[in-house]
């Protein structure tokens, strides 16, 4: 498979992941009363959530790591496009090098 073809399925797994990673986390962060972002920096709180949510939290931490895994494959796929068909982009490396 082309590795164009593999990052466009990349990045729709991508937003896919994406959706299901906040309808996951909404609910289990209002339930917790973090919805403000300083709550989440707060251990005390975050330490509840980690123990009572812990099979969720896991979960979530899983999602993460496929979407770093998909977003390096959409990167990869968007290098080889723009080296195949952007040939402005060798006069714009040239500006930027000098």
């Amino acid at each position: 498979m082309k590795l164009q073809k593999m990052g466009g399925y990349a990045a729709i797994l991508f937003v896919c992941t994406i959706v299901v990673t906040i309808i996951m986390a909404f609910p289990m962060y209002s339930r917790y009363d973090l919805m403000e972002l300083e709550d989440s920096f707060d251990p005390v709180k975050m330490m509840v959530v980690i123990q009572d949510a812990s099979i969720i939290y896991k979960v979530l931490d899983v999602f993460t790591i496929l979407l770093g895994i998909l977003f390096v494959l959409v990167t990869l796929a968007l290098h080889e496009r723009m080296k195949n068909k952007a040939p402005h982009a060798a006069d714009l490396r040239r500006v930027f090098t000098k």
